[in-house]
C-alpha cells in the first residue's frame, strides 16, 4: 500500500489541537489534558470536548427521535411508491437517496438512544450534522417529483428532520 504524506495540520480538530498529541512526561502520568490526575489509557484518544461536558438527556433527545421516526417512515413509503411506479427507473435517484436517508436516520437513532454512554454522546452530536445533510439531499431529490404524493410527504419529513438534526447538534 503506498504511503500518503500527511501534513501536521491534517491531524488537528477544530476546537483543541491534534487528536494525538505528543505526551509529555507530566501529561502521561496525569491523564492528559482532559482528566488531570487520572492515568491516561492509550486506547482512548482525547476529543475536542471533554466527555464529561456532554450529556444527552431523554427529554432533550425525544423530539429528535420522534422526527427521525417520522422521516424513516416517510422515506420507506417513498421507496415503496417509487418502486411501484409505472417507470421506476425514472425514480432511481430518489430511491437511492431515500434508502441512504433511512439508513443514516436509523444509525443516528441508535446513537442517540445509547447516548448515556459517554463514548457515543459526542458521536451522536457529530452524526446529527451528517444526517442533516443526507436528509437535505433526500428532500432535494424528492422535490423533483411534485406529482408524486409520497415524494412530497418525504420531502417535507426530510426537511423537518434536517432542521431538528441541526438544532440538536448545536
Amino acid at each position: 500500500m503506498p504511503e500518503f504524506p500527511m501534513e501536521k495540520k491534517e491531524l488537528v480538530y477544530p476546537g483543541e489541537g491534534s487528536p494525538f498529541p505528543t505526551a509529555s512526561p507530566s501529561e502521561s502520568s496525569s491523564g492528559g489534558p482532559h482528566q488531570p490526575g487520572v492515568p491516561a489509557h492509550p486506547a482512548v484518544p482525547p476529543t475536542e470536548l471533554p466527555r464529561n461536558k456532554i450529556h444527552l438527556s431523554a427529554v432533550e433527545s425525544k423530539p429528535l427521535l420522534d422526527i427521525l421516526s417520522h422521516c424513516i417512515a416517510a422515506c420507506e413509503r417513498c421507496i415503496t411508491g417509487c418502486e411501484q411506479a409505472l417507470e421506476p427507473h425514472k425514480y432511481a435517484d430518489c430511491i437511492a437517496t431515500s434508502r441512504a436517508c433511512v439508513d443514516i436516520c436509523k444509525l443516528l437513532q441508535s446513537y442517540v438512544t445509547a447516548a448515556e454512554k459517554a463514548d457515543l454522546a459526542m458521536l451522536a452530536v457529530d452524526l446529527a450534522m451528517v444526517t442533516a445533510r443526507v436528509c437535505e439531499a433526500c428532500a432535494l431529490q424528492c422535490s423533483k417529483h411534485p406529482n408524486m404524493e409520497h415524494c412530497v410527504a418525504c420531502e417535507r419529513a426530510c426537511r423537518e428532520a434536517a432542521k431538528e438534526c441541526r438544532s440538536f447538534a448545536k
